[in-house]
């Protein structure tokens, strides 16, 4: 059984490297709006 402290850790480092990923398929897949990507 863990402890609370290590669980939320845990779940801390999950979180972190789902929005990682999340942000990564974002760009690959090209979902930023069309305007941003004229202005640069």
């Amino acid at each position: 059984m863990r402890t609370d402290q290590e669980l939320r850790s845990l779940f801390a480092r999950c979180v972190i490297q789902y929005q990682r990923q999340f942000c990564h398929h974002r760009v690959a897949l090209g979902y930023w709006p069309r305007e941003q990507v004229e202005l640069n």
